[in-house]
């Protein structure tokens, strides 16, 4: 999934589950159910677990603070934070075998 907008919620916890996570460098991205408070629903308090180290895990699920796709990134949410400019489709196209 490539998130070129902010990923919050619901969508932050559907994103979780695909298995390769882009998104631009000032997205920002979290799960801010704590904030309303409920528990992560759209299965975030199984994937964002199973998929991020507990540390992790624990900010994002017990905070419910949003982070920019840089910080994802170093957290491990993300497997690369692209330059805004870049994550237009043609660009991501092309460095991640879509483009021709």
């Amino acid at each position: 999934v490539v998130s070129t907008q902010s990923t919050v919620g619901a969508g932050f916890c559907v994103a979780m589950f695909c298995d390769l996570r882009l998104t631009g460098q000032t997205v920002k991205l979290g799960a801010n159910f704590l904030r309303v408070g409920i528990s992560p629903g759209m299965g975030g308090s199984y994937t964002i677990p199973t998929k991020l180290s507990d540390q992790a895990s624990k900010e994002i699920i017990l905070t419910g603070r949003l982070f920019s796709g840089e910080e994802a990134e170093r957290m491990g949410v993300v497997m690369r934070a692209l330059p805004d400019k870049t994550q237009e489709s043609s660009g991501i196209n092309a460095e991640y075998g879509g483009g021709r």
